[in-house]
């Protein structure tokens, strides 16, 4: 992946940036996460990886590679979904859009670009259907927090009423695709996308509204830890069942019929369970807990489940939250257990 498009610019100035450019934070990381909780904030979006699938069996060829019902979206609607090994492990998360009758574009992470490409290239070659990279010429930002929508408004967007609903749409003369997302961060969030050379001129349009505030990916991941929302290469990856990261509800269809994986992952809904659950856990007092902490039961000796993300208590009131795995049994809301022997409770 190649620098952010944000890279140098003066609304980037203030920012930590890691080494793709991407703003890690503005010196200010509880008053970014304020601002997602309370207002509107704006952060760079384009480390994202776009693959565009087109053609006559675009539309049954995705629908028989992921776990959600693609035949059933309208254009101008969209859904997340998850591609998965024929045992059922996940290749990739996505957002995948209908943005046309023949044409759909895929939304992941960069990590998984290679290997997501790899399997739907195996199967595409004898569909009437092609894929197409679009990583190098796309670009977004991000816009969230409780005001996000109406500050959407107020510069004249129409705002799309339901997850994944999209539309094309511009600002001040830049051409953008404006797209409802899941509530990541706990709070209305929203994406803009447009071509990749164009960010900048769209970030700084953005940033002399008063009503949007600069924030980095630090204050990001401790708002959607807090909503208990699970990101591919932190707290999920190649070697989890979908179920396991509780993605049921959000990425799987029971009754779309077949599709790669679908054997595996229909077994464990109807006949078992998975032996592990991503849960959330509030932890009492201190600041935040390390990635693969081990959590236990009071007085127990042995791990129930590790640490996958935690996020510091940065908002007034709330307590240290963190993403964890645990055994099959101890997840269930309520259940109390121990992290670095800091009493926590699942909920």
């Amino acid at each position: 992946m190649s620098d952010s498009p944000l890279k140098g610019i003066e609304e980037m100035s203030e920012a930590r940036l890691d080494e793709a450019g991407i703003a890690l934070d503005f010196g200010d990381v509880a008053a970014e996460r304020r601002a997602l909780a309370e207002g509107a904030g704006w952060l760079d979006w384009s480390d994202r990886a776009w693959l565009r699938v087109e053609g006559p069996d675009a539309a049954r060829f995705l629908h028989n590679m992921t776990t959600n019902d693609v035949k059933a979206l309208a254009v101008g609607g969209g859904c997340y979904t998850v591609f998965a090994t024929k045992k059922g492990k996940m290749i990739a998360d996505a957002m995948l859009l209908r943005t046309g009758e023949e044409t759909f574009e895929l939304e992941l992470e960069p990590r998984c670009l290679d290997s997501l490409s790899t399997m739907l290239g195996k199967y595409i070659a004898l569909e009437k259907a092609e894929l197409t990279d679009e990583s190098a010429v796309s670009g977004a930002l991000l816009i969230a927090g409780p005001k996000a929508e109406a500050t959407l408004k107020a510069i004249g967007l129409t705002v799309p009423g339901s997850d994944y609903g999209h539309v094309e749409a511009g600002i001040e003369g830049t051409s953008v695709r404006l797209v409802r997302l899941e509530t990541w961060t706990g709070q209305p969030t929203f994406e803009l996308r447009c071509p990749r050379a164009e960010v900048a001129e769209l970030a700084t349009k953005l940033a002399r509204n008063e009503a949007l505030s600069p924030v980095g990916r630090t204050a990001f991941h401790a708002a959607r830890i807090e909503a208990g929302v699970p990101w591919f290469g932190i707290d999920m990856d190649e070697e989890r069942l979908p179920m396991e990261a509780g993605l049921e509800t959000r990425a799987i269809s029971y009754t779309k019929g077949c599709y790669v994986g679908q054997e595996i992952i229909a077994r464990v809904k109807y006949k078992g369970h998975v032996n592990r659950h991503l849960v959330r856990l509030k932890i009492d007092g201190g600041g935040p807990v390390a990635p693969g902490a081990e959590v236990k039961l009071d007085g127990e000796p042995d791990a129930i489940g590790e640490i996958t993300s935690c996020a510091p208590a940065l908002l007034d009131g709330t307590p240290t939250v963190a993403l964890a795995y645990l055994r099959h049994g101890h997840h269930e809301p309520g259940t109390k257990v121990q992290v670095d022997e800091r009493d926590a409770i699942v909920g």
